[in-house]
């Protein structure tokens, strides 16, 4: 499921829950759509990437010879991370 319908189903959770014009209306997703949508919503929140995380990672693992070869891949995979 992807954000965008993660998204729509807890507003369409919100509306039907503060909804006042119909009490007996049926809800728009089942218990089992709407438990799911929290659960990938709890774990977006949780655990979403970071660029600067990304950044610190491959900082950490690579070996550059010089601070100008690492200063310029770094540039460089702030440009390709802030592109996605």
């Amino acid at each position: 499921m992807k954000n965008e319908q993660v998204a729509k189903i807890l507003k369409d959770h919100n509306d039907w829950r503060r909804s006042t014009e119909d009490y007996f209306q049926e809800m728009p997703h089942s218990p089992r759509e709407l438990s799911l949508a929290i659960d990938l919503a709890v774990i977006e929140l949780k655990y979403s990437l970071r660029i600067s995380d990304v950044v610190e990672v491959v900082d950490s693992m690579s070996d550059f010879d010089t601070e100008e070869e690492r200063d310029l891949f770094m540039k460089e995979l702030m440009v390709n991370l802030g592109a996605i």
